[in-house]
């Protein structure tokens, strides 16, 4: 065995069982910045699973054994993950950015985790990986 897949195989462990030990140790707290971590957390497991998991099966098996369908879902699933992880970074700066610029404002909203900017940063994640399934 080459050591490529024994890398892939220590970083695809590493990255799983670490944002899975923090979504675990984020459920239940309702703050906001937890909430972010936690969708940040999420989309990092989805870039593992559906980006280095596959990418050590390919390289192990050396051809990818599937059917198109599940070649367009893997990709369109890597694509999202990417985004997803990006956008939520995106939305907790500007989160970040309010809260220190205007505390004020911050403090009169309540936050829950599926508040509106992480719905829109999935939502557009979701959308603009669409393209990668007709490629």
């Amino acid at each position: 065995m080459r050591s490529w897949p024994k890398r892939c195989s220590l970083l695809f462990l590493t990255a799983a069982v670490g944002n899975c030990l923090l979504i675990r140790s984020l459920w239940d707290r309702r703050k906001c910045m937890y909430a972010f971590l936690m969708h940040l957390s999420i989309a990092d497991l989805v870039v593992a699973v559906f980006q280095v998991l596959p990418q050590l099966v390919w390289d192990i098996t050396e051809i990818f054994l599937g059917l198109d369908t599940l070649c367009r879902a893997v990709t369109y699933l890597q694509l999202v993950g990417m985004l997803a992880s990006s956008y939520t970074l995106l939305v907790m700066i500007m989160d970040r950015f309010q809260a220190v610029c205007y505390p004020m404002v911050t403090f009169q909203k309540r936050r829950t985790f599926w508040n509106g900017a992480t719905c829109t940063s999935w939502a557009m994640s979701l959308l603009l990986s669409l393209p990668q399934v007709f490629i």
